[in-house]
């Protein structure tokens, strides 16, 4: 019987909430007492090894003199500080730290309709709890001070290097504004195999990500036990030094999924129990080979010389909901991540996804569908979501180890690819520039939402310019570059597409009107969940939206990655319009209107966006004024852009990765009329022909 309940009255109401909770430890509490471990100062710092590149700090660019350029009826109100200016501390050595192992599981089944099976006994697995750690270097004015925590987790890539040392130029830089910085080895997991229908096994990592998701949250329960007990080598430094109430998340290719599955399993904690890991390790012994004691133990019919082995062997099973609360988790942010499941409900945290639109590994950019997936979530859900899609930037280059370039050479494309980078004048962004973009984006990111750093609201309000310091050849402004989405939970929506009147009447009960598209020129179509969702066709009004149904590549053969709700709009004719009865909407509380748009077919459109007030005067606006969205090659607006098309980008009409990109526009630029309640608006596009995807027409408050 189980050790931790000797009573056999209990026995069969244990086994069942430990089923249900995810997991019962051992009679010796892993998570009392300080942490068995160790920590020492890395053999191999960063610095010097030899297959990773120092991201040296940038020499601060002077901000932008030009006033023009802010206000608040302009597109920007001000330019965002770098995350390299004024660090507060200096950072410690990097600390490499075993924690003991951890029992996780993975689930073989994930990519299976329906439910799959939460516990597979043939996916557990004992994993090292191992990484390495930056923090800020305490003194004595510290004494009485807490400091946030972020995580950081790598994705698949070869085991046989370390491939959680690769983002150490996030680390340093947030420890010096006082974090501390875990990055999470999860070689072990990507080391894990596979055996194929011919009976060869490969090396395939885990794909569901389960079990990454449950390294974070074993390794968040070590760092808690540390801070109320210490142990753990060096690091019992941080021992009451550690804010459980500021905590915030990184998660690279399949880390990212890892990230998003411990959101949601932070409440509802899977796991494993004595019983579990029992059978696993009788069925499969072949997963637990470097145990031999464990495999001897669990032949036996008591549990009790199995304890004593887990015990010897540091074998924690992680926390359940039973013996520890819910993380309180700021914000989480993915890079070029994985979505194999299809995950939805990850609400009441705030969630960014960077899309890699040269992306040459997770080349049909599933984050694109995760933010889609979880953007409107659950009634009370305040969090905001995010989308960033950077044009230019590869899967590899955000980790300093995966420094092989994941896009293929133009040689072995069968047309000019818009992402190699061999191709003269390319678009693509170097090692250096795409890091140092994106040391911006993921650290201020955390530093806002995790440590209510205000000095970074303004850009992830999407009204603040990139500084200046992030971009390349000491350019001013490069927005062009990385076009940011924002959904606040507390926005008036307006008119979105899973309805099927959603041409004819928007969500204010107001009629639509079109004129000049062409015949079938007007599709709505409900959002594609998933992979595991029906076919494709019976999402949308009509099938003639071919770029809708490509599923696969799209960063390598162009093609749409955003499958929410969306209206696709074509014609033949210039000025054609779309106008929508806004029944008298009150905009109180509210300073900009917003919608997200795609060109799939095109190169560039514009959109001239008109509101009419109850009087029935109309003011008119250009959207290319308030956005780059509507240029899909990364240039500054100028020689008639986006209308004009410049003529060395006509070669990749159709052949670039396109997700919906957010468009807003401040209601105070729109001149001449009462803005407090709004009678029509009326989209415009001037274009003689063309074609645009769009959706999730609003108002939202983002310039306060």
């Amino acid at each position: 019987m189980l050790s931790c309940h000797r009573n056999i009255k209990l026995f069969t109401l244990s086994i069942l909430s430990c089923a249900v909770l995810g997991g019962c430890n051992t009679e010796k509490n892993s998570y009392k007492g300080p942490v068995q471990g160790s920590a020492q100062i890395a053999k191999a710092d960063i610095a010097t090894t030899a297959k990773s590149k120092v991201l040296e700090p940038v020499q601060i660019a002077t901000p932008a003199s030009n006033p023009a350029l802010f206000g608040e009826d302009q597109r920007f109100i001000s330019q965002a500080p770098d995350v390299t200016e004024s660090p507060r501390y200096k950072y410690s050595p990097a600390y490499e730290y075993n924690f003991g192992k951890l029992v996780v599981n993975g689930k073989p089944n994930f990519r299976s309709t329906g439910q799959p099976e939460q516990t597979n006994i043939s996916a557990v697995n004992i994993i090292e709890m191992h990484g390495w750690v930056r923090y800020p270097e305490i003194t004595s004015k510290d004494d009485h001070k807490k400091f946030p925590v972020i995580l950081l987790l790598h994705g698949q890539h070869d085991p046989a290097v370390s491939n959680y040392k690769g983002y150490d130029y996030l680390a340093t830089n947030l420890a010096e504004q006082g974090y501390v910085v875990l990055s999470i080895d999860a070689n072990e997991i990507n080391g894990m195999t596979t055996t194929v229908p011919s009976g060869r096994v490969i090396i395939s990592g885990e794909g569901s990500s389960q079990s990454r998701a449950q390294l974070l949250l074993g390794t968040l329960d070590k760092l808690a036990q540390l801070d109320e007990f210490g142990g753990a080598g060096a690091l019992t430094a941080l021992k009451g030094k550690l804010d459980f109430n500021r905590i915030g998340l990184m998660g690279h290719s399949r880390g990212g999924q890892g990230v998003d599955l411990a959101i949601k399993f932070n409440t509802t904690r899977y796991g494993n129990d004595i019983s579990i890991l029992k059978k696993a390790i009788l069925a499969h012994p072949e997963n637990f080979k470097q145990f031999p004691a464990l495999i001897t133990a669990a032949k036996l019919e008591e549990n009790d010389a199995l304890v004593t082995a887990l015990n010897q062997d540091n074998i924690n099973f992680a926390q359940t909901t039973d013996s520890i609360k819910p993380y309180n988790f700021k914000a989480a942010i993915t890079v070029g991540s994985t979505d194999a499941e299809q995950i939805k409900g990850m609400s009441n945290v705030p969630t960014a996804h960077l899309l890699p639109s040269c992306d040459g590994d997770v080349n049909n950019l599933q984050a694109a569908m995760t933010f889609d997936n979880n953007r409107f979530s659950l009634q009370h859900d305040s969090a905001p979501k995010y989308q960033i899609l950077v044009r230019g930037a590869n899967h590899n280059f955000y980790n300093t180890v995966w420094n092989n370039d994941d896009y293929p050479l133009e040689s072995t494309l069968p047309n000019k690819s818009y992402c190699a980078a061999s191709r003269p004048q390319t678009n693509r962004q170097t090692e250096d520039e795409q890091r140092n973009m994106g040391r911006f984006i993921i650290n201020s990111f955390l530093r806002f939402h995790v440590g209510d750093e205000q000095q970074f609201k303004a850009y992830w309000n999407a009204v603040g310019q990139l500084p200046n310091s992030v971009c390349a050849n000491g350019d001013t402004g490069c927005d062009e570059r990385a076009l940011l989405t924002v959904q606040k939970q507390s926005s008036k929506i307006i008119q979105r597409f899973e309805e099927s009147n959603a041409a004819a009447i928007n969500l204010l009960g107001g009629i639509n009107r079109f004129e000049g598209f062409d015949p079938n020129g007007i599709i709505t179509c409900r959002s594609f969940l998933g992979f595991k969702d029906t076919f494709r066709l019976s999402k949308c009004s009509s099938n003639t939206v071919p770029f809708y149904y490509k599923t696969n590549a799209q960063t390598k053969n162009g093609g749409l990655v955003s499958f929410a709700d969306q209206l696709h709009l074509h014609w033949s004719q210039a000025n054609s319009s779309y106008q929508l009865n806004l029944n008298q909407l009150s905009t109180q509380g509210y300073d900009s209107l917003s919608f997200r748009v795609a060109l799939p077919l095109d190169i560039g459109q514009e959109i001239y966006v008109e509101l009419t007030d109850l009087e029935g005067k109309t003011a008119r606006v250009t959207a290319s004024d308030f956005s780059d969205a509507l240029y899909t090659i990364p240039r500054k607006k100028q020689n008639g852009m986006p209308l004009k098309i410049q003529a060395e980008d006509e070669q990749y009409q159709g052949k670039t990765a396109e997700a919906l990109n957010m468009i807003s526009i401040p209601l105070k630029a729109f001149k001449g009329i009462k803005t407090e309640y709004l009678k029509e608006l009326k989209f415009i596009y001037p274009k003689e022909k063309g074609g645009i995807a769009m959706n999730d027409i609003q108002l939202q408050k983002l310039r306060s």
